[in-house]
């Protein structure tokens, strides 16, 4: 990995910038934050509405768990497709106003920024979930690097400490229990290589 002219890291940060970038310019900061906002505003319908509609789903359907899925689950679509139609609707006048231009250069810079702070949650991840002695030696070796770690540090400043803990035990649970699966693999693909070669050492012996 080393012997390449740029590091694999640098690359995906690269290719990573560019299509979030791309992709906000071609939407506007307006629909991009808009759209971020449609997520949110159906997860809070879906809180506050759910009492009112759960006992309506549970007189409906005869499992409970299943009506209050159903509820929640309506809830959360019907709120997210009127909030996408008004995020079209406002989005598209905007880009066909004068604003469309600046619309779509700020959107470049929500761009990058998304980009980056997918970036740096990654590296906490792979901090959480990778060992140190496993970590490949190239991955500190990339340019953008102490960027990146800076600003995963900013995000760890900002974020709750109990969010903080809570994400960080799940994500190494998960690291944990690949390690665990890979290693259990290892152990028997070596059981079945002795066998192997065990068994080629009585053919002889059986054929004498």
């Amino acid at each position: 990995m080393t012997e390449l002219p740029i590091n694999l890291i640098d690359i995906g940060v690269a290719i990573i910038l560019l299509i979030s970038g791309l992709l906000a310019f071609s939407r506007g900061v307006v629909r991009e934050t808009l759209g971020i906002g449609s997520w949110i505003g159906a997860t809070i319908a879906t809180v506050y509405g759910f009492h009112y509609l759960r006992p309506i789903a549970r007189d409906l359907i005869d499992s409970q768990l299943i009506a209050d899925a159903s509820a929640g689950a309506a809830i959360f679509v019907i709120s997210l497709v009127v909030f996408t139609i008004l995020t079209q609707l406002i989005a598209g006048r905007i880009q066909k106003s004068r604003l469309g231009a600046l619309d779509r250069m700020l959107g470049i810079v929500f761009g990058l920024f998304r980009g980056a702070l997918l970036v740096c949650l990654a590296q906490m991840m792979f901090v959480w979930a990778v060992a140190e002695e496993d970590k490949p030696s190239w991955v500190d070796q990339a340019i953008t690097m102490p960027y990146i770690i800076h600003g995963a540090d900013l995000i760890r400043s900002i974020v709750p400490h109990k969010t903080l803990h809570e994400a960080q035990k799940r994500v190494k649970a998960t690291g944990d229990g690949i390690r665990k699966a890979k290693e259990a693999d290892k152990n028997r693909r070596d059981a079945e290589e002795k066998f192997e070669k065990a068994t080629e050492e009585l053919k002889p012996n059986n054929e004498e």
